[in-house]
């Protein structure tokens, strides 16, 4: 009898983790979301709701209000490389709205959306604004946890012509779709442009035959 209880009560657990296996929601792979190396990398934060019926992401303006057509935020101490002289700087952000048409749970953005986001450094600061144009923003949710991959280009400060690839985070993903809204973390890099990709290859390529020969004058002599 103890043998029979023991094997009903293993069957039964046993059951239930199969139970709850099959109702915890399937996690799935994230079309896109760079690795930042951390070199240089210019980080800010804020807070921002998303409206997941009309797709607009709204940034929290001054004085704590939504419902603006910008945003603002402030360089954190995690930028790195040519941005660490930008840490406690505001930065102006535009709201967009983003697309979900074809159902598939990623919300996008895809165009060209000129000062995204600008670091403005304060009034006498020999340091130059930050622009960024937006080209890409991809928000999705994995799990419980939103995230985003972003695109563009710096059209002005220290990476001014370079492209940029960062990551938007919400802190309290909770939040994020509620009236109060979520902190946000939001880190983006510099990275080569394609148009540059040929130029760099061919550098390296001239280094190697430079050495190569090099290499060769010595033993021939």
């Amino acid at each position: 009898m103890t043998i029979c209880k023991t094997f009903l009560k293993a069957a039964m657990a046993a059951t239930a983790l199969v139970s709850i296996c099959a109702a915890a929601p399937e996690a799935r792979a994230l079309t896109f979301i760079p690795e930042l190396s951390g070199e240089n990398t210019l980080s800010f934060g804020g807070r921002a709701r998303f409206n997941t019926g009309t797709g607009k992401l709204d940034f929290r303006d001054v004085g704590g209000v939504y419902n603006t057509s910008t945003g603002i935020g402030r360089v954190t101490p995690g930028s790195s490389g040519v941005f660490i002289s930008y840490d406690g700087f505001d930065v102006i952000l535009q709201d967009i709205t983003l697309d979900d048409s074809d159902g598939d749970g990623v919300w996008k953005f895809v165009g060209d959306l000129a000062a995204f986001f600008t670091v403005q450094p304060p009034l006498g600061s020999s340091l130059d604004p930050v622009s960024f144009t937006l080209n890409e923003f991809t928000l999705e949710r994995n799990g419980v946890d939103w995230i985003a991959g972003v695109r563009g280009k710096f059209t002005s400060g220290p990476a001014n012509g370079q492209g940029g690839e960062g990551v938007f985070d919400p802190n309290e993903d909770n939040l994020f779709t509620r009236n109060a809204g979520a902190s946000y973390s939001f880190d983006i890099e510099p990275v080569p442009t394609p148009a540059l990709l040929p130029g760099l290859i061919g550098m390296g390529v001239a280094a190697l035959r430079r050495k190569q020969s090099g290499d060769t004058s010595e033993e021939t002599t």
